[in-house]
């Protein structure tokens, strides 16, 4: 996934369509080779019975989670406009982003930056995680 965004971080105002659609496709089947084990873990951990809380939990964590990011890159991207000169005004709308190309493509990898520096992140500290002790169940006595 941090290879996907690196790919789109690196992408200019005149990048040609096929390396768009190749850096979108590549994040698209970093999601996807994530995703299905870390559902199927889930559920085979929940068991039967707990399917449907599982389902809630985890539509509940992607909700957020994609909220949350929304709010990130909106506040880095934010954060950038006044100081590089740029008035909240002058970002109204749409025209004013294609006046100044230069600001937005910064500002969108300062944000893919952030999203691979919190994925390496991520993934250094499942790395150095101390792996989970299973309970030992005690052997029942026999008796005779």
């Amino acid at each position: 996934m941090a290879l996907a965004y690196v790919a789109i971080g690196m992408l200019q105002s005149d990048s040609p369509t096929y390396q768009i659609v190749l850096a979108h496709a590549l994040s698209g089947l970093a999601w996807a080779m994530f995703n299905s084990p870390n559902v199927s873990a889930v559920f085979s951990s929940a068991g039967p019975e707990k399917f449907g809380q599982a389902a809630g939990m985890l539509m509940t964590m992607f909700g957020v989670g994609q909220s949350v990011g929304v709010v990130v890159a909106t506040l880095i991207l934010g954060l950038w406009i006044n100081p590089s000169g740029m008035s909240s005004a002058a970002t109204d709308g749409l025209q004013a982003w294609r006046s100044a190309p230069g600001l937005y493509l910064w500002a969108f990898r300062t944000v893919c930056a952030f999203a691979v520096a919190a994925e390496l992140g991520a993934a250094v500290s499942s790395a150095v995680r101390p792996p989970k002790q299973t309970a030992v169940k005690p052997e029942a006595p026999q008796t005779n």
